[in-house]
C-alpha cells in the first residue's frame, strides 16, 4: 500500500513543538472539492520533551477536536 501523502505532508508542516510530544498516527481527508477538510490524528508521547519537567501527558481523555480556522 503506498503511503499516505496527507501524512507525508503534515509531518512537514506541523509544528516542532507538536512532534516534542505527539507522533502524527494518520491523516484522512473528508468531505468533497471546495468543503473538504483533513484531520490530523495524533498520539500522545508518555513521557515529557526533554528539558520540560512542568509537562505531563493526560493520557486519559477522549479524542477531541480543535480547529484552527472557522469553516465556511
Amino acid at each position: 500500500m503506498p503511503a499516505n501523502p496527507y501524512l507525508i505532508l503534515a509531518s512537514y508542516t506541523l509544528p516542532s513543538e507538536i512532534a516534542e510530544s505527539f507522533n502524527l498516527i494518520d491523516v484522512r481527508e473528508e468531505g468533497v472539492s471546495d468543503n473538504a477538510v483533513l484531520n490530523l490524528y495524533l498520539d500522545e508521547f508518555a513521557t515529557a520533551p526533554e528539558g520540560r519537567s512542568d509537562l505531563k501527558p493526560n493520557g486519559f481523555y477522549e479524542e477531541s477536536l480543535m480547529t484552527d480556522f472557522p469553516h465556511p
